[in-house]
């Protein structure tokens, strides 16, 4: 299993929406995470390196940056 952060997020509806879709929680619990000391972390199993490196691609072309 890998960890993965939620670094950074510019607040627009587009970011929110997909982190709502990836993380299945409400918009209200998505934005109290990120005003949170905390940074979110998300648990992804079975995943290669190529595959990781995608995602981190694609969150990134929706202004949201994860780090490993």
């Amino acid at each position: 299993a890998k960890t993965c952060y939620v670094e950074k997020i510019k607040r627009n509806r587009r970011s929110i929406f997909v982190l709502q879709c990836l993380l299945k929680i409400s918009e209200r619990k998505i934005l109290k995470l990120l005003d949170s000391d905390t940074k979110p972390q998300i648990l992804i199993q079975n995943a290669s390196r190529k595959k990781l490196r995608l995602l981190r691609e694609v969150l990134l072309e929706q202004d949201i940056l994860i780090s490993f």
